[in-house]
């Protein structure tokens, strides 16, 4: 397992390529936001569209997934819902993880680009969602390479626990 971490933004999403890029959206996130929203950003609104006509729906089970753009360099992209935020505490991340990671499995990807799902949900602290991620990922795509898109600092607990657990850190730019 490798992990590279870096920022979640603009400049990061076009150094992408060819990667997974897989987000997670809370019912109530209209529009979206963290990683989601930058993904909309870069889709002109795409994201925002889908959502205000009813095309998806992240207090639903299913998730999208559609080959990349040439506004972003990845190969596709995969959106999960992650049902309501205040729904979400500490007890139901490892699922929300699991679930997550299950997919990105299904969808037979190796290099991932992810934030960490369900970090934004109340009462649900950093190394408790990292931990949750690198262990549900550990279990359902063992030989994954991660490009973990996070917001500081995150990224020092995400290093941290990563090294904790056996990851491979990249440190390369």
């Amino acid at each position: 397992m490798e992990l590279r971490v870096r920022a979640a933004s603009l400049d990061e999403l076009d150094r992408l390529a060819g990667e997974t890029l897989a987000v997670g959206l809370f019912a109530e996130d209209r529009p979206p936001r963290g990683l989601a929203g930058l993904v909309d950003w870069r889709l002109n609104g795409l994201l925002s569209d889908w959502l205000v006509d009813g095309r998806f729906t992240p207090g639903g089970d299913a998730p999208l997934l559609f080959a990349g753009s040439p506004r972003l360099g990845i190969g596709r992209l995969l959106v999960v819902p992650l049902g309501r935020r205040a729904d979400c505490g500490p007890s139901q991340v490892p699922r929300i993880c699991e679930r997550f990671a299950d997919l990105l499995a299904r969808a037979g990807t190796a290099r991932i680009a992810a934030e960490v799902p369900a970090v934004a949900a109340p009462e649900v602290t950093a190394e408790d969602a990292v931990e949750a991620w690198l262990a549900a990922l550990a279990v359902h795509l063992p030989r994954v390479e991660l490009t973990l898109l996070v917001r500081s600092p995150l990224d020092g607990v995400a290093v941290r626990l990563a090294r904790a657990s056996g990851w491979f850190i990249r440190e390369d730019g």
